[in-house]
């Protein structure tokens, strides 16, 4: 039985869709939400965003894999992709003295075959209206620091 979709709606931070750094992909054995990651460095490669590039990435990877794949095995794919895309660009090097420039995402994916979902990176679902996050130690320091603050 493959994944039924009631609703999805997709809406960037700017009217262009083509500067939305979001993705979803939805297939017989996966349900993603991608978020690319905001860019930061102003930098564009190909005349898109990292975020933009990060997210096409893992759209693609996901959509070719094998319904039985592990977490495990799909972060390796997923990361086999990306370092094939540094690799065609000339960008192996300057990324490996310059971490912060990589392009990056997170994602809450739905994998039918278990029927479980993963997250990646701070992303959040919601499962049978119980909020699941997976916020980054970085973002819980900030959020007291603001809220000491206020």
């Amino acid at each position: 039985m493959g994944i039924h979709i009631i609703e999805s709606f997709l809406q960037g931070k700017r009217p262009d869709p083509e500067l939305c750094e979001d993705m979803i992909v939805i297939n017989e054995d996966f349900a993603a939400v991608i978020d690319g990651a905001t860019n930061v460095s102003g930098r564009m490669i190909n005349g898109k965003s990292p975020g933009r590039i990060a997210a096409e990435i893992v759209k693609q990877t996901v959509g070719r894999l094998d319904r039985k794949v592990t977490l495990e095995g799909m972060i390796k794919q997923i990361n086999q992709s990306m370092q094939n895309f540094y690799q065609e660009q000339g960008l192996l090097e300057e990324i490996d003295h310059k971490k912060w420039l990589a392009p990056s995402a997170c994602m809450a994916i739905y994998r039918n075959y278990h029927r479980e979902v993963w997250q990646i990176g701070d992303c959040q679902a919601i499962i049978e209206g119980e909020l699941y996050k997976n916020e980054k130690h970085l973002d819980t320091i900030t959020a007291l620091s603001i809220w000491k603050q206020s």
